[in-house]
């Protein structure tokens, strides 16, 4: 993971134009989080979660993590792709 990501220009100005996309960068923390995670700790449902994070990973503001095995099933961590995000002011 980088120390700081510029993040500069219209198509990060999109990924952000949506609040709930703010939220989940910050809930996302230095150690990432899954979807059923974030889905409880913004209290709304994992399809809308999972929409949110599509848009910042086409961003290149978050990535895909580690993943790990959890009752027979597969669990995805997703990850912020910098440590510091710096987005341009206008």
């Amino acid at each position: 993971m980088t120390d700081l990501l510029n993040a500069t220009g219209p198509a990060y100005a999109k990924a952000m134009g949506h609040p709930t996309r703010h939220r989940l960068l910050l809930e996302l923390g230095e150690d990432g989080a899954t979807i059923s995670q974030l889905a409880n700790r913004l209290s709304t449902n994992k399809g809308n979660v999972a929409h949110h994070l599509k848009v910042l990973i086409q961003a290149g503001l978050i990535r895909r993590g580690p993943t790990r095995t959890v009752r027979g099933g597969t669990e995805q961590y997703f990850v912020r792709a910098a440590k510091r995000i710096r987005f341009e002011q206008v």
